[in-house]
């Protein structure tokens, strides 16, 4: 893994949470926290530069609850940008 991997980042739950929430608003996406985890805000970086992140999101089930923090979660201020239905 050390030969493909340069780094590997921790991610809080709360940001698991919002990552959720993001992709079901923003691309109807419903994944788990493992799912999300790669759009996820890690613990204690800046933001980092878009061109050099690789991010596969998938998942499993999901509880609805889990669903329902993670939208809880999505900034107020971002919800005219949600995805139509």
């Amino acid at each position: 893994m050390q030969r493909y991997v340069d780094d590997m980042l921790l991610v809080p739950e709360a940001s698991l949470y919002s990552a959720i929430g993001t992709l079901v608003r923003m691309h109807g996406f419903v994944v788990e926290g493992a799912g999300a985890a790669p759009v996820a805000e890690p613990a204690g970086v800046p933001q980092l530069p878009l061109n050099t992140i690789v991010a596969r999101v998938n998942g499993q089930n999901i509880l609805e609850s889990a669903v329902q923090r993670g939208l809880e979660r999505f900034p107020p201020a971002k919800r005219a940008e949600v995805r139509n239905e």
